[in-house]
């Protein structure tokens, strides 16, 4: 629980709130490369709120974009919410060691107020290995 992003505040749910996230999916083995690898939304939240991924122009091997704070939208980035790999964001290959910035964002409707038990989502990661 709680591994992304914190719970919605009261107040967060009145007004209304949106939050990134930035990730690094990073080719962690030691001897093959992640090809053709592909991200994408698996589960929507069932709440209130919503989940978009997008890409940090630095690309596979860059830093992501620093933000002011968690409610500032990166820079260059674009968001979309694919629900499946055949619309997944392309990271193209990773090689050994290396990683890509990837950004999430969690928006919350103004008006919101019913809260959600087990209110989570996937971001599933496919690839294949060389």
């Amino acid at each position: 629980a709680n591994t992304l992003f914190d719970d919605i505040a009261v107040a967060d749910s009145i007004a209304g709130d949106i939050e990134y996230r930035g990730i690094y999916i990073k080719d962690a083995h030691g001897s093959t490369s992640m090809v053709n690898a592909v991200l994408w939304i698996d589960t929507q939240t069932p709440g209130a709120d919503s989940i978009e991924i997008g890409l940090d122009a630095a690309g596979a091997g860059g830093t992501a974009t620093t933000i002011a704070n968690e409610n500032t939208a990166p820079s260059s980035v674009t968001f979309s919410a694919p629900a499946d790999p055949s619309a997944g964001l392309s990271l193209g290959t990773l090689t050994t060691g290396q990683a890509y910035p990837v950004w999430v964002k969690r928006t919350v409707a103004a008006g919101t107020s019913v809260g959600t038990a087990a209110d989570y989502s996937a971001i599933k990661l496919r690839y294949a290995e060389s």
